[in-house]
């Protein structure tokens, strides 16, 4: 019975893909990976979509060698 009000584990590709789809999506200059750097692929599959859009919509900071 507890186990219909568990969080449901979702890929954090998939997660990106999803959100994608529905019009929210990086920067092309930017990569997945850059994410990874802020949190573990495991933190935003424990919280899926919530820890990924407060990612997105936070800002970054990129390294430029020029």
């Amino acid at each position: 019975m507890f186990g219909l009000f568990k969080k449901k584990k979702i890929i954090f590709e998939d997660q990106l893909n999803k959100l994608s789809e529905l019009g929210i999506f990086m920067s092309p200059d930017l990569k997945k990976e850059l994410l990874l750097e802020e949190f573990s692929r495991n933190e935003y599959e424990e919280d899926p979509y919530n820890l990924l859009l407060l990612t997105l919509g936070g800002e970054v900071e990129v390294n430029v060698n020029l």
